[in-house]
């Protein structure tokens, strides 16, 4: 964070032509998040960019940060993405991947305070979609 855009530019792509070279198995990128920059430092840029700086034979592209289904999905059927990586999500719905596969509402309500430490309240005590709607009946 603090970089230009065009700094943000060279400096990933230079990062991920060697990564690549190295054949890492994967490489992860974030996309800019407000919520994560509070003081307004960060650059949004075009992470789909960099997917052509990587040989796919052996280096997956992997991307993460404030995506549904729907952006995942259209990400992944357009080539632009190898993977969609639900952080978040995954904490607040134990049970997401059958979520996306059923197309059932998604817990959007985080504690974000207790992601983490602490303990297992906004952790690890989050319902799975049949034990929500038990309790909303």
């Amino acid at each position: 964070m603090g970089m230009t855009e065009k700094d943000t530019v060279e400096t990933y792509g230079y990062l991920i032509k060697e990564l690549n070279a190295r054949r890492i198995t994967y490489i992860q990128l974030a996309r800019y998040w407000a919520l994560g920059d509070p003081v307004k430092r960060g650059t949004p840029v075009d992470i789909f960019q960099w997917k052509k700086l990587i040989n796919g034979e052996h280096t997956k592209l992997f991307v993460n940060t404030e995506y549904d289904y729907e952006q995942g999905a259209q990400a992944l059927k357009d080539g632009l993405a190898d993977a969609i990586v639900f952080g978040r999500f995954y904490l607040a719905n134990p049970d997401l991947a059958q979520r996306l596969i059923n197309n059932q509402e998604v817990n959007t309500n985080f504690n974000l305070k207790g992601f983490y430490g602490g303990n297992e309240v906004g952790y690890t005590d989050y319902p799975t979609y049949e034990q929500q709607h038990k309790i909303q009946q």
